[in-house]
């Protein structure tokens, strides 16, 4: 974790844009290209699927509700769990729209197959839940927008250097500081592909592994449920 907060990253862009004979921005005119240049950041980082910015939220179902709010900061959903026998949790499966209507006639009692979709701002579950089910939401939150001074960011070991040069570049452009803006996008560019190297291994002492994890039958066995 590298935490950053705005006040640091306004005057990593004043120091860039630091060069006898340039204009310089105030403070508080760098908080929105800063806040721009953090969401392609972020973009970039959640999609290389390592799950730095992963978070957990946990609610219950009710019976007879088949939607329930996602969380506030939500942004997109990595997996939902679902606790259908005992103290065991079992993954959920991503609904096609198309089957919005099936298993109208079945509960969630094991080994139940669960389908689940967000519409919305709201999880939608199929079938009905038929009562209290404790449910695991795993899901990337939506980037922090950086209002206050003191708000701060994780930068993961140096990346929030590419929005700064992001920002700084965008300043040089409304300053007219053309050679300046021009030098500073090259950089960006050099970081962009740095970090993209950087953050494809969060566990680089093994590999990920492809898994089969829908419609697979057992094999091994008297119990011929589906896995």
């Amino acid at each position: 974790m590298r935490l950053r907060q705005l006040s640091d990253l306004q005057n990593d862009v004043l120091v860039l844009l630091d060069e006898v004979g340039s204009g310089k921005p105030a403070e508080a005119d760098l908080t929105e290209p800063l806040n721009q240049a953090w969401a392609k950041l972020y973009r970039r980082i959640t999609n290389a699927g390592e799950h730095y910015y992963l978070a957990l939220a946990n609610f219950s179902t009710s019976g007879g509700t088949n939607d329930y709010p996602v969380p506030s900061d939500y942004l997109k959903t990595v997996g939902l769990d679902v606790q259908i026998s005992g103290t065991q949790f079992f993954p959920a499966h991503r609904m096609q729209f198309e089957q919005r209507n099936d298993y109208q006639l079945s509960d969630w009692s094991w080994p139940r197959r669960i389908l689940y979709d967000i519409w919305g701002q709201t999880v939608h579950f199929v079938p009905t839940p038929g009562g209290a089910f404790n449910c695991r939401h795993y899901y990337y939150p939506a980037p922090l927008r950086m209002t206050a001074p003191s708000d701060s960011i994780d930068g993961i070991d140096g990346a929030e250097l590419a929005m700064v040069y992001l920002a700084a570049a965008n300043a040089a452009l409304s300053l007219e500081q053309w050679e300046m803006a021009d030098r500073l996008e090259a950089k960006v560019a050099a970081e962009w592909a740095e970090i993209e190297m950087g953050i494809r291994d969060r566990n680089v002492g093994e590999a990920p592994m492809a898994r089969v994890v829908r419609g697979r039958p057992a094999t091994r066995g008297f119990r011929t449920w589906w896995r």
